[in-house]
């Protein structure tokens, strides 16, 4: 039976100038020998496609039922010379579990039947007609990329909740500045319970709404409204919640993520009642909010959940944001109150820019240049549907936030405050935010748990998308964690 590796084993990588080392660990002892058999040197090196340029060696570690393959002339030149986005080769250990394995049906047994099913769907195979429809056929071919990736491309459905707003009244923002009247936006699934503690708040990304996440939402499904009042809000600067498009175009205030964080404080306090939380998530900016509710509000907050987090926006975020807003400054309406982003040539090369920071190297060159197209172009349109001063101001947000601002800079002081079980689940590709901001997370939080999603598709791999294998892992491990007792 055909299956990629991914259902076998698993990998990981590490860099030593320009030679990575990969090591693939078998799931169970059954599965060493057709690792043995089948994944050798050549047919490892032959797997990349002409990108490790040097030789292969495997080296066999039968006590952890593993090999570890040295990579030379893997990185481009080595870590500080390479060009390559991702310089320190981290996505080459997800692309080898697509390697296409041929295991005996007599092993069939030891598979995890949930790997079998996710997998299948991830990779678009046909069910087997044999195993009373438990394993599955794989074909690792140009027809499963396509599927793959107008999945990622097509508009997900929206979770019909009940949708609300609250006026706040005036607020003022962090930097001084003040509006006259305040609105947040929110819908919300399911009902409170009679002891009003079952509330979870979901949070969006950048460029996301209260909608963002609504994959995630349903019975069973990470976020369950049969178990928790879901509270999805838009932030500040967006969708039903004030933004620069009500009006004052590029006089709206410039906010940050605490300033959206204070304003729906005062939402579930002065609007749902509510004086404790069962959990905060988000993804993203949706996770610096998230961890901002945590240090602010710690006795309220119960439970945590961090998807492709950071602590702050690091250097390489800052970077690019910077770079989209420069090019955004050559549309000549600029300098006007009125951004439009529709036919913006600027805006066209932004997103094509910034696309590739979002995603790994292994993807990029897994995937045809055609589909990688036809994805970036997915990316334009979505980002053409914003209002010019609502994508500037948000992005501006995003790019400044660091937890560690009202404690003189000291993170480790920030993260302190934490009280909330978390989990923190970064991918193993994240570039965007930094490739070890989950892992730094996780280490600094007391009563965190690192859940770390095999992908390479980078940071765009914890967006909800139907039958993938990246969704299925957010999504069961979040509700195993929600859904946890509480020791107290």
């Amino acid at each position: 039976m055909k299956i990629p590796l991914r259902c076998i084993a698993h990998a990981r990588s590490g860099d030593k100038g320009n030679t990575s080392n990969i090591a693939v660990f078998a799931y169970v002892p059954a599965f060493y020998p057709i690792l043995e058999a089948q994944l050798t040197a050549a047919r490892f090196k032959e797997f990349y496609r002409g990108m490790i340029k040097g030789k292969v060696t495997r080296y066999p570690v039968q006590n952890l039922h593993a090999f570890n393959f040295v990579c030379e002339g893997a990185l481009g030149g080595g870590v500080s010379r390479s060009l390559y986005l991702d310089n320190y080769g981290k996505a080459l250990s997800s692309a080898v579990l697509g390697f296409e394995i041929d295991l005996p049906d007599d092993l069939l047994a030891h598979v995890d039947g949930q790997r079998l099913r996710t997998a299948d769907e991830a990779l678009g195979g046909r069910q087997s007609a044999r195993h009373g429809g438990h394993a599955r056929r794989y074909s690792m071919n140009q027809t499963t990329v396509e599927e793959e990736v107008l999945r990622y491309c097509r508009p997900q459905p929206l979770v019909q909740g009940a949708e609300g707003s609250c006026r706040i009244g005036p607020f003022a923002f962090e930097n001084g500045e003040r509006l006259e009247s305040m609105t947040v936006g929110f819908v919300t699934h399911g009902q409170l319970n009679a002891r009003r503690d079952n509330a979870v708040l979901l949070l969006p990304g950048t460029t996301n709404t209260r909608h963002s996440a609504d994959g995630y939402i349903g019975p069973g499904n990470a976020f369950d409204p049969e178990h928790h009042f879901v509270i999805a809000f838009d932030a500040i600067g967006a969708g039903t919640s004030s933004k620069p498009s009500d009006g004052l175009g590029r006089d709206f205030p410039a906010y940050n993520i605490r300033d959206m964080v204070r304003a729906q404080h005062r939402v579930v306090g002065e609007y749902f009642g509510l004086a404790r939380l069962a959990g905060v998530a988000g993804a993203s900016m949706g996770a610096f909010q998230a961890l901002e509710w945590a240090i602010a509000h710690p006795a309220m907050v119960e439970r945590l959940v961090l998807m492709v987090p950071a602590a702050r926006a690091g250097n390489i975020f800052r970077s690019v944001v910077v770079a989209v807003q420069e090019l955004l400054r050559l549309d000549p309406q600029w300098d006007s109150d009125w951004l439009t982003m529709t036919d913006c040539a600027a805006l066209r090369a932004a997103v094509r820019m910034y696309f590739p920071w979002t995603v790994s190297d292994a993807y990029l060159e897994r995937v045809p240049p055609a589909l990688v197209e036809q994805e970036i172009e997915s990316a334009i349109q979505r980002s053409a549907q914003w209002n010019g001063w609502d994508f500037v101001r948000r992005y501006q947000a995003s790019a400044s936030h660091d937890v560690g601002v009202p404690f003189q800079g000291d993170l480790a002081t920030a993260l302190a405050q934490v009280r909330a079980r978390t989990l923190v689940m970064p991918t193993s590709t994240e570039r965007l935010l930094g490739s070890d901001s989950g892992r730094q997370l996780a280490n600094q939080i007391v009563n965190a748990i690192l859940v770390e999603v095999p992908t390479d598709r980078g940071h765009l791999g914890w967006r909800p998308v139907e039958g993938a294998d990246e969704s299925r892992l957010f999504a069961s491990e979040i509700s195993r964690f929600l859904n946890q007792e509480t020791i107290r």
